[in-house]
């Protein structure tokens, strides 16, 4: 790529793709917007709930039947959520988006899922939902393996190229199976109640997209500056 030249001023003419690429600014909006909410209503429905929903531990009870000797293997799942694993893939997928010259995607990958862990943590109290005398909603563990799948699921669209929207079908699909897994696991074992799983993933999708968001519009200013010199 060349350089740009103006009076005084030598400027790259390479502009960072943005994160959510074109078209996904808005379906990333909803999302946020969706996601937010329902864990607003989840938060003021379950503030100060001690114990399982009305549901919940029909639930539990069903899936823990349905998986029979599945549920104690499932148990090792949860390792996905763990705030060791989320920091250590937020990292590396940091890494990949930088070598593929993506640095906008590698902030993105560096802080999103740390930031929803973050969250994690404030809610909890402020919530104070408890399973077992213990703060339990939104879930830590899902909440990190969403957001490390979203992020990871965002990666690999940015590096798709002219097959974005088959990467971008697949690996929304792979997010949810890896969310849904890790919180029928954290249910089926007694640790977290379906209504905080749920919650952790909203978490992690208003955490993340928001990210995006936040990552395109600096992409978006970056581009029109560039088109200004380019017309100069």
């Amino acid at each position: 790529m060349g350089a740009l030249s103006v009076p005084g001023v030598s400027l790259s003419s390479r502009v960072s793709p943005t994160v959510l690429g074109r078209g996904g600014r808005i379906p990333a909006t909803v999302a946020v917007l969706i996601a937010g909410t329902g864990l607003v209503a989840l938060a003021v429905h379950y503030r100060g709930v001690v114990g399982p929903g009305p549901f919940e531990a029909v639930l539990a009870v069903a899936l823990r039947e349905s998986l029979g000797g599945w549920t104690g293997a499932l148990r090792a799942l949860v390792v996905l959520g763990r705030p060791s694993t989320v920091i250590l893939a937020a990292l590396l997928m940091a890494v990949v988006a930088l070598i593929a010259g993506q640095p906008r995607m590698a902030i993105v990958a560096a802080i999103a899922p740390p930031l929803t862990g973050g969250f994690v943590l404030i809610l909890q109290p402020l919530i104070s939902r408890t399973l077992d005398g213990h703060v339990a909603l939104p879930s830590g563990h899902t909440a990190g393996a969403t957001s490390v799948a979203l992020v990871a699921a965002l990666l690999a669209v940015s590096l798709a190229g002219r097959y974005r929207r088959s990467v971008a079908a697949i690996a929304g699909v792979l997010s949810l199976t890896v969310a849904g897994t890790v919180a029928v696991a954290l249910v089926a074992n007694g640790l977290h109640y379906v209504s905080d799983t749920v919650a952790g993933f909203l978490v992690a999708v208003t955490v993340v997209f928001a990210m995006a968001l936040v990552a395109d519009v600096r992409g978006v200013h970056d581009r029109a500056v560039t088109g200004r010199y380019h017309q100069s």
